[in-house]
């Protein structure tokens, strides 16, 4: 594969100059640095909830709220959670983290949960 050599512009002559200036030109600056549009800021719905048989269990993501509800009304007590992550682990670990500011009781915020499939 080729390398392709670098050049410098050569600020002595009256053409370098030229090109100097040109490559300072704000317009064209901007044009080159132009950012592409950011990746939309998603939200995904966890649910966090206790079974019938007492059981913690977080489910997730769901793509809409109205997803996460249908799963709430299986359990005995539920709670939905907005995230930003589709990741179920860093979801988790937000979710009780949360929990732990709210004041609930850290043995139970910090026991282990039940992923569903």
């Amino acid at each position: 594969m080729a390398r392709r050599r670098r050049t410098r512009i050569n600020q002595g002559t009256a053409a370098g100059q030229e090109k100097f200036r040109k490559s300072l030109d704000p317009e064209r600056v901007a044009a080159k640095n132009v950012r592409r549009a950011a990746p939309r800021q998603e939200f995904y719905y966890y649910v966090f909830g206790i079974t019938f048989g007492g059981r913690k269990l977080i489910d997730g993501p769901f793509m809409s709220y109205a997803e996460a509800d249908a799963l709430m009304s299986t359990l005995e007590s539920a709670e939905v959670f907005e995230k930003r992550t589709k990741d179920q682990a860093k979801a988790t670990r937000e979710i009780k983290a949360e929990l732990l500011s709210r004041g609930e009781d850290p043995d139970k915020a910090i026991e282990r949960v039940k992923h569903q499939q």
